[in-house]
């Protein structure tokens, strides 16, 4: 039997969906965006970037490429809560109050509401991999616009002069591998991408890099959680031995099988749901 929760209002499906982290959500009180810190590790030594997100970890086994952690990108948005903005008319759902855990708000010594998300850089050989884990439900559009931003100012000014930027995501508005460059987009209306690989695709294209590479994978499911069949995992798989010159033989079968494990693969676990 399906039982459906009795609301006295009906909430819209992006309030559902989104965290409120403003006193009155009807309001266009002026917010603080977040804060970027990038570290101070050197990375001009380095040939290649990849910008991804988290659902790529199969692509990187870290044991296999000997990939190691050298830093942490930090971002934190603080909330002012002094400022008194007026109760709004309307019902409006409060996703802090029903989902007090989702969020995850402290508080710093001036009684400030903070929201902080930490992203990790790894290394191998000549290559660098910044990865962003993505969370529709943790993580506002508004993170992942400040940090391509700043991530690319940041790798323009203090990496190599001819550092090769390679962006891997996924979309669910595409049917088949696409290839974006600096000279060719593949991507063909109503096809487009999103979220943080949407975001690095702009800032790249806008600041009018000369050498990058984007990959684009067709996927289900909603940011943060997205599921791709087999065959777009071992296309991707190709792809991206390619680009990066890796010369393992054990490199597809270890990331199919992480791919496996992580759960997202379509048909990676087929069963009967009851």
């Amino acid at each position: 039997m399906l039982f459906k929760q009795w609301n006295e209002f009906v909430a819209p499906r992006h309030e559902l969906d989104s965290p409120i982290i403003a006193r009155n959500d009807d309001s266009l009180q002026l917010l603080s965006l977040p804060e970027v810190h990038m570290p101070e590790t050197d990375l001009s030594k380095y040939k290649n970037v990849v910008l991804t997100t988290k659902i790529m970890d199969p692509l990187f086994p870290s044991k296999l490429l000997s990939a190691e952690k050298i830093a942490d990108i930090t971002t934190t948005l603080k909330i002012d809560e002094s400022q008194d903005v007026g109760e709004s008319e309307n019902h409006s759902w409060d996703y802090e109050e029903n989902f007090p855990n989702e969020v995850g708000f402290k508080r710093d010594s001036n009684n400030r509401r903070l929201l902080s998300f930490s992203s990790p850089i790894f290394a191998f050989k000549d290559t660098i991999i910044i990865m962003i884990e993505e969370n529709f439900i943790k993580m506002s559009a508004i993170f992942s616009n400040v940090i391509a931003e700043q991530v690319i100012n940041h790798l323009l000014i203090n990496g190599n002069p001819d550092l090769n930027f390679i962006a891997i995501g996924t979309s669910d508005r595409i049917l088949n591998i696409k290839k974006l460059t600096q000279d060719h987009c593949s991507l063909e209306p109503p096809e487009f991408v999103t979220g943080f690989i949407g975001s690095i695709l702009t800032q790249l294209i806008s600041k009018e890099v000369n050498v990058f590479t984007g990959i684009l994978a067709p996927s289900e499911g909603p940011i943060g959680f997205e599921k791709m069949t087999l065959d777009v995992i071992k296309e991707l798989i190709d792809i991206c031995q390619e680009l990066l010159d890796i010369k393992s033989t054990e490199y597809s079968v270890d990331c199919q099988r992480m791919w496996r494990l992580d759960g997202a693969a379509i048909g990676a676990q087929s069963g009967l749901y009851i």
